[in-house]
């Protein structure tokens, strides 16, 4: 799992959104809704536990992308969507945009705003999280600090946290780092700030990181609440299940 984590984070320093598009048979432009469904389509069919029958299956689509490459486009376009949403906001509370007092069209504005749109910035819980690299036995200290301090919390902080706990879980240790995973997404919970979405990103890095066999799959999904056993987490692990370990679950209700 480390290298391929390694081989993404290196790929994606060199995928443009244009290619992301081509990668996964896209027009510019398409829906993020339209980017799942082909991403979920294109890693069933490229997953490497999939690929031993793909010559069995006639009519089987040739010339397909590599398991690595969806992922990373995937990955790019959802970020490329984000940033657009925000621009869009931006624009929309903007009354004295070029746009609105007619110095442009609203595309214009967006492309201009795109192009000047510095990266994200690290947040201060993903700086805490570069200990971890040398000491992984720290997730449970920094995730306290980020607790006490307050702040805000990224899909990527939960994804260092919990790739920590399963560095520092023993051979002996049966559960891979299972059980303080879950203890942080509970605590995360009770302190308000899980959104949806952000639930969804913890419980893929959770399945991705330390999940060891389907009794374990069976102790994250049980530790979802009823009320967050929506459509799309319950679609959403269930594909998580399957890329990070090629066994379906039986969970998703789009299988």
């Amino acid at each position: 799992q480390g290298s391929t984590l390694w081989m993404r984070l290196r790929y994606a320093h060199t995928l443009s959104v244009e290619a992301s598009y081509e990668i996964l048979r896209l027009p510019e432009g398409a829906s993020l809704k339209e980017v799942k469904k082909a991403y979920f389509k294109m890693a069933k069919q490229t997953h490497p536990d999939a690929a031993h029958c793909s010559a069995d299956k006639p009519g089987e689509e040739k010339d397909l992308p590599s398991f690595i490459e969806v992922i990373t486009a995937f990955e790019v376009l959802e970020d490329h969507a984000s940033n657009m949403a925000s621009l869009d906001s931006e624009y929309r509370t903007a009354p004295n945009s070029a746009a609105r007092s007619g110095g442009g069209s609203s595309s214009d504005v967006r492309r201009r705003r795109a192009q000047r749109t510095p990266a994200r910035a690290r947040s201060l819980g993903e700086v805490l999280c570069d200990r971890l690299s040398d000491d992984p036995q720290l997730a449970r200290d920094v995730w306290n600090e980020i607790r006490s301090r307050k702040l805000r919390l990224e899909p990527a902080t939960l994804d260092r946290l919990f790739e920590a706990c399963a560095r520092a879980a023993t051979p002996n240790e049966g559960d891979g780092g299972l059980e303080v995973a879950l203890s942080i997404m509970r605590e995360a919970s009770r302190d308000g700030i899980l959104t949806p979405s952000l639930r969804e990103a913890g419980l893929v890095s959770v399945i991705k990181w330390c999940k060891r066999d389907a009794s374990s799959f069976q102790q994250i999904y049980a530790s979802i609440d009823e009320e967050d056993k929506t459509a799309s987490t319950m679609e959403t692990i269930s594909y998580a299940n399957f890329l990070y370990s090629g066994a379906w679950d039986g969970y998703s209700s789009g299988k």
